[in-house]
């Protein structure tokens, strides 16, 4: 996955709590999205860069039910390619 694809959620993301009550509670709308940006793990423990998606919408912020202030991420086993970016 690169910067400018769309995305989803994948099976394992659609499992995450903050995902699953967005989801709920907007079970018409799309949930697609398309990446801005990759960054390096935030913390070296980590080890999975967090990918940062802006959806079509109004998408779930995060991964976890807090950011802090900070944009939120996902990291690459949450999300699922859709469509590659057009250059």
């Amino acid at each position: 996955m690169n910067v400018g694809d769309l995305v989803t959620f994948s099976s394992r993301g659609l499992k995450l709590e903050a995902v699953r009550h967005w989801h709920i509670r907007n079970q018409d709308k799309p949930i697609v999205g398309l990446i801005t940006d990759i960054r390096p793990p935030r913390w070296e423990w980590l080890k999975q860069d967090q990918y940062i998606v802006s959806w079509v919408g109004a998408g779930p912020k995060c991964r976890e039910h807090y950011t802090y202030g900070s944009d939120g991420y996902w990291h690459r086993y949450d999300l699922k390619f859709v469509a590659k970016a057009k250059k």
